[in-house]
């Protein structure tokens, strides 16, 4: 045997191995591509959704403020309706110390034409 030959054997399967490991990086390449494009777009996805989600947070601190100007115009409601409400027992009070001829106050009468007052 020569040597040439001997080369060619023992390089034989190195060669076949090179041609079988390019086709299969020439097949790769494709997959490649359509992962780096599908990368892409979840990257630009992203983006978007964190844009959205900031966009979520501003929408709940203004409705958190919202919220907030909400009770404290209810709370100023309520203190109104119970100031309004003590005013209205005390004017009552003042009222009752009219007295009508019979002794009856104007609470007493009904659709009845009204009379002078006399202080008690």
């Amino acid at each position: 045997m020569d040597f040439m030959s001997k080369i060619s054997r023992t390089t034989a399967p190195a060669s076949t191995l090179a041609e079988r490991a390019g086709d299969l990086l020439a097949a790769m390449v494709p997959s490649i591509a359509s992962t780096s494009q599908q990368i892409k777009e979840i990257a630009h996805a992203s983006k978007e959704q964190a844009l959205g989600v900031g966009e979520i947070g501003a929408a709940m601190a203004q409705l958190n403020l919202t919220t907030q100007r909400s009770a404290a115009t209810a709370e100023e409601l309520a203190s109104t309706a119970e100031e309004l409400s003590t005013q209205a027992l005390l004017l009552e009070n003042l009222i009752m110390v009219f007295q009508l001829p019979g002794g009856r106050n104007e609470s007493d009468m009904e659709d009845q034409p009204r009379l002078a007052h006399r202080a008690s």
